[in-house]
């Protein structure tokens, strides 16, 4: 399981992903709720020490500047950022509508 951010915006997410790895114990909602979601949820410090211990054993952090090798080469070697804009019609007049009402909201 590859990802840039593991827990985006709760713990959920963690948990979704350890139940895509089939990490033992942890991918259960049963054990999950009882020994990490709720003791975390009351600010229980044990559930803090398993997550980072967990975690130690399952994330590799590794930095953009990270280097191996006596040539210094990139630890992953990343293509060049693209961005690409495509400008899309709309489907229907009413389409355009919600579009246009959202973005003139957004901008006020």
């Amino acid at each position: 399981c590859v990802t840039g951010t593991p827990v985006g915006q709760s713990l959920v997410d963690l948990f979704g992903q350890l139940r895509f790895m089939r990490v033992q114990q942890f991918c259960r909602n049963d054990f999950w709720k009882q020994c990490i979601e709720s003791p975390y949820g009351q600010h229980n410090v044990y559930a803090l020490t398993v997550l980072r211990s967990l975690l130690s054993h399952i994330v590799i952090r590794h930095s953009k500047e990270q280097t191996i090798g006596p040539n210094g080469d990139a630890l992953l070697a990343l293509p060049p950022r693209k961005v690409e804009t495509l400008l899309l019609p709309f489907a229907t007049e009413a389409e355009k509508k919600i579009y246009e009402f959202l973005e003139k909201r957004n901008t006020e």
